[in-house]
């Protein structure tokens, strides 16, 4: 009514006009993600598709779920941060759920010198893990070489663990490898110098 009467007037509202649809276009755009990540935390707490204190991944953040809202999921980290993922991400995304799967695989990367035989390392490793009690037997750890650099050979170590113990077996994994390192006189290189050598087994 008000610009009704402003207009009889001879009021010139254009610029009035142009301020409330852009003003109204920003509303409107705020309030489609909010809209989309509520319908998607509908979905998660229909669906189910993980609960709190699950160990879920979704693309490159990984942690155990400590609540799940209409609008976002909290994710605790391993490192002790709380991620805040909104629900329409979660849904449209691939979402790894650890706890489902009963296991997760850790990713340890180690180096060897060129010049040290490969099999005698991995029957070091293997020891080694079998000194760390709270690494699953099934499936047995996996240990390969996935790359060349100027210095090592690099290797990965793959054992299987229960979700909870991510961080105790990451830790003592490293522990017990780096012990049998040097139990069985096994080097490495430092980037302060680098020599020719041979090339092992």
């Amino acid at each position: 009514m008000l610009f009704v009467i402003a207009t009889v007037l001879g009021a010139d509202l254009t610029g009035l006009f142009a301020i409330l649809a852009a003003a109204a276009f920003a509303v409107g755009m705020a309030l489609q993600g909010s809209l989309g990540n509520f319908a998607s935390g509908i979905l998660i707490l229909t669906l189910k598709p993980f609960k709190v204190a699950d160990w879920i991944q979704v693309e490159d953040k990984f942690g155990r779920v400590v609540e799940i809202g209409i609008f976002s999921t909290d994710v605790l980290t391993p490192g002790n941060k709380i991620l805040i993922i909104p629900n329409s991400m979660i849904t449209e995304s691939v979402v790894t759920n650890y706890s489902e799967k009963g296991m997760i695989r850790l990713e340890l990367e180690v180096t060897m010198p060129y010049e040290e035989s490969f099999p005698k390392v991995r029957q070091v490793l293997e020891e080694a893990l079998k000194e760390v009690s709270k690494i699953l037997p099934e499936p047995v750890p996996e240990i390969g070489i996935v790359d060349f650099d100027s210095h090592n050979v690099q290797l990965i170590v793959r054992p299987y663990v229960l979700p909870d113990d991510f961080w105790e077996v990451t830790f003592s994994a490293n522990k017990a490898i780096k012990k049998a390192f040097s139990a069985h006189d096994i080097k490495v290189a430092y980037s302060e110098g680098v020599e020719i050598g041979k090339i092992g087994e």
